[in-house]
C-alpha cells in the first residue's frame, strides 16, 4: 500500500477545516469512513487550550476506534493558529485499519494545511490521549529542540540543511551513476517520518525510490509489531525499510536496535529498478545517519519477504549491540541459496 492511499477529505470536512482557521474550534476528530476522511465530532473553543484539553481530548475517543485528533493550541504562526495532530491507532486495531490510517495521514496534513500543524504524535494507548500526557510530550519535544536546532516542534527537519547536504552530490544520469552511487532528494513526508522514527514515536518506516521523479518517497510509517512487518512488504517492488527492534514483543521497552533492510523481490521489478535501489542506498544512508541523526546498528539485504518474520528480527539481537554503524558484507559464496539474508557484523566506518 502506498503512503498515498487515495482517500481524500469529504466536502463536509473541507468546510470544517475552514472553520478551524478562525479560532472557533478547539478539537476536530476525523475518521476514515466509506473511503473518505470524515468529520466525526467537533469541540468548540471555550477557554484556554489547557482547560479545553482536559475536557475534550480523552473523552473524544471511542474504544478501539482509530482516529485523527486535530487540537488547536493558543499559539500562532505565520499562517494562523498552531495545531497538534494526534494519530490514535490502538495496537488492537486490525492490520488493515492501521495501514490505512498510516497511509492516509500525509493526505490529511496536506489538505488541512501542513504549515499549521506544529506537533505530530502517534499514540496507541487511550490513556495517553489525556491532557497531562500530551502536555508532557510537548515539553519533551521542546527540550529536545533546544539540544537539536535542526528539528522544529513538529518533528520536521531543516529543509535547508537537508538540501545542502543532498546537493553536495550531483544527480547523474542512471547509466553514469551505477559505478559511484547517486543521491536522490528525500521528500518532505519521508523526512517527517524518519524524524518521528528517530524520536521513537514510530518503529517502522518504509520508503521507495521514485525513478520517474528521482526522489526517495515515503510508503509506510507506523507502529508495527515485529511479527507483522511482513504484511507491509510488497511482493513485487524493492523497498527500503527501517525498524526499531526492542527487547520484548510488546514494543514498550526502550529502542535497542535500529535495523535498516532493503527488500529485492525476485519477480515484478526490472533490472534497472533493482540496480538503482542498490546505487542510491549508500548516499541515502549517509544522509539518514549524518543529517537526520539515525544511528543504524544493522544493515541487511534480503531477496524474499518471507524471511522477514519475528525470528529474523530476534536473530539480529545478537551479537551484542554496539554503537558503530555497519557496512554491507559481500556474499560469502554460492553455497547460500537466494532468499537468505546477508547480515554484517558491526565495523567502524
Amino acid at each position: 500500500m502506498s503512503h498515498q492511499s487515495g482517500i481524500r477529505a469529504s466536502a463536509e470536512l473541507i468546510h470544517a477545516f475552514s472553520k478551524c482557521k478562525n479560532g472557533s474550534v478547539r478539537l476536530l476528530k476525523v475518521i476514515i469512513k466509506h473511503e473518505q476522511l470524515t468529520e466525526e465530532s467537533c469541540y468548540p473553543s471555550k477557554s484556554t487550550w489547557a482547560e479545553d484539553g482536559k475536557q475534550c481530548l480523552h473523552s473524544s475517543l471511542v474504544d478501539g476506534q482509530p482516529c485523527y485528533l486535530l487540537f488547536r493550541l493558543d499559539t500562532a504562526c505565520a499562517v494562523g493558529y498552531e495545531w497538534m495532530l494526534l494519530s490514535f491507532v490502538p495496537d488492537g486495531a486490525p492490520v488493515r485499519e492501521r495501514m490505512l490510517y498510516a497511509s492516509t495521514k500525509a493526505t490529511l496534513k496536506q489538505e488541512f494545511g501542513p504549515g499549521s500543524i506544529r506537533h505530530d504524535f502517534h499514540i496507541t494507548k487511550p490513556e495517553d490521549v489525556r491532557f497531562g500526557t500530551v502536555e508532557k510530550l510537548l515539553q519533551e519535544k521542546s527540550s529536545q529542540n533546544v539540544v537539536d536546532p535542526s528539528i522544529d516542534m513538529g518533528n520536521e527537519l531543516s529543509t535547508a540543511q537537508i538540501n545542502h547536504h543532498q546537493s553536495s552530490t550531483l544527480r547523474a544520469p542512471f547509466d553514469n551513476a551505477i559505478s559511484r552511487g547517486v543521491r536522490f532528494p528525500i521528500d518532505r513526508d519521508a523526512l517527517d517520518a524518519l524524524a518521528q522514527f528517530r524520536d521513537d514515536s514510530i518503529n517502522y518506516v518504509q520508503l521507495s525510490v521514485d525513478i520517474l521523479n528521482e526522489t526517495v518517497k515515503l510508503e509506510e510509517a507506523a507502529q508495527v509489531p515485529c511479527d507483522q512487518v511482513k504484511a507491509y512488504i510488497p511482493k513485487n517492488c524493492p523497498r527500503y525499510h527501517f525498524y526499531a527492534l526492542r527487547k520484548d514483543a510488546t514494543n514498550t521497552s526502550p529502542m535497542v536496535l535500529v535495523v535498516f533492510f532493503y527488500t529485492l523481490p525476485d519477480e515484478g521489478s526490472s533490472i534497472k529498478e533493482r540496480m538503482l535501489y542498490s546505487t542510491c542506498k549508500g548516499p541515502f544512508l549517509e544522509t539518514v545517519e549524518r543529517v537526520i541523526g539515525i544511528n543504524i546498528h544493522r544493515k541487511v539485504e534480503v531477496d524474499s519477504k518471507e524471511t522477514i518474520d519475528e525470528q529474523f528480527f530476534r536473530g539480529l539481537l545478537t551479537p551484542t549491540l554496539q554503537t558503530e554503524s555497519s557496512k554491507f558484507l559481500k556474499p560469502k559464496g554460492p553455497v547460500r541459496q537466494r532468499g537468505q539474508r546477508r547480515l554484517n557484523n558491526l565495523t567502524p566506518t
